[in-house]
Parts: structure tokens; sequence; C-alpha cells
């Protein structure tokens, strides 16, 4: 981790520690319950290139691989912004502990970060659902459902997630595109019982896949 990372807290006086902490609410999150950190200052090209985000981490049995700054002005080109501290042939996930979890629930996949952590869940970081991100994640021994993010982008990762044995969850959202999104409008119960009652698998997943993930 860069020296000049500083954990979040909620007694840090720094403006962007109190914003930072705003937006982590703004999704729902606690950040309390989660290693999430900012950058502080701006003298090295490192401290400038991360000031002014969030910045989440991600382990793998204990050992920083990744962590992903998002932008909490509004203004940069980069809302996201990723570095990884392993091979770039390595796979990154958040998440990683869950894959060893001893639990009788699915073992529920998301694309995004904030989706995960509203479920407990892995994320792949991303939209795309490579051979070895699915190695991966099955090793894990519970039951894979993937949820897509109802856009354009989500149907490729769902029908890779199809094709790799797994069931998908497609609930309808209201016009919302991602879990995290869902969560803030309609409330974690609800969210919950709505993905429960969509999981789907085979052809029935690939046909429900393809109407609803067509938006932008």
């Amino acid at each position: 981790m860069p020296a000049h990372f500083t954990p979040l807290s909620a007694d840090d006086t720094d403006i962007w520690a109190q914003i930072a902490i705003e937006y982590l609410a703004s999704r729902g999150v606690d950040f309390s319950l989660y290693n999430f950190f900012i950058s502080k200052g701006c003298k090295t090209p490192s401290e400038v290139k991360w000031h002014k985000r969030v910045i989440c981490p991600c382990y793998r049995n204990g050992k920083l691989i990744f962590y992903q700054g998002r932008d909490l002005t509004g203004k940069s080109k980069l809302k996201y912004m990723n570095e990884s501290s392993i091979h770039s042939n390595s796979v990154v996930l958040y998440g990683y502990d869950e894959l060893l979890a001893k639990k009788e629930s699915p073992l529920f996949i998301t694309e995004g970060i904030y989706d995960a952590i509203s479920l407990n869940g892995v994320a792949l970081i991303g939209n795309e659902l490579s051979q070895r991100k699915i190695d991966v994640i099955n090793t894990s021994v519970r039951k894979k459902v993937y949820i897509p993010d109802l856009c354009k982008t989500g149907l490729s990762p769902a029908l890779a997630a199809i094709r790799a044995g797994w069931s998908l969850a497609l609930p309808e959202f209201g016009g919302c595109k991602d879990v995290n999104e869902a969560i803030l409008k309609y409330g974690s119960f609800y969210v919950n019982m709505a993905i429960g009652k969509s999981i789907c698998s085979g052809f029935e997943a690939k046909i429900r896949a393809t109407q609803l993930c067509t938006g932008k």
C-alpha cells in the first residue's frame, strides 16, 4: 500500500475523508466495516494521482493484490482508477474470502465492488468474465449465481456465466441497472427477495438475459 494512503476514519478532519465517508453512505456502505483509504498529500505524482478519491483495496490470502480509487469530485474523466500489485496475468477479484466460506447460501457474483459488498459476494471488477476468473471462482463449492448489470455491457459476461454452468439472477429492478442502485431505492430486504425469486439457468437464463440486458 502506498505510504500516502491513510485508512478512512470518522475522526479524520481532512475534508476529503469526510466527503469519502458521505459518498460511501450514499452507496449504502458503512465504511467502518471495510478497509477504505484516502490519499494524503499533493506533492508526488502518485499523491496527486490518487488524491480526491475513495480507495478500496482487494486482498487474497491476507495480501494486497489490487486497489481501486473512485473519483469524489464528479469532474474527473476517469471515474475509476485501478492499480494492481501482482503480475498482470494473475486473476483480480474482490471478495476472495467468500470463495472459501462454508455457507449453504449461493455465491453471488457481480460486476462492481459496491454490488458485491451489498451481497457479501464476489466482484469481477469490470464486465469481463474470462475463463481464468471462472476457474478461480469455481474453486468455491457453493452454487454460483451471477447477477449482471442490466445494460448492454452486462450481456457478454452473463452469457459467459451460463456457458460456465452457473445460474443467473435477473430481477427487474424498475429501471435500476445494478444491485447497489436497487438497494438504495427499494431496500436490501426487497432486493434480496427479488434476487432469490429470479434465479434461473440454461436456456431460460439466456433468453431472459438477452431481453433484459438491453439498456444503455
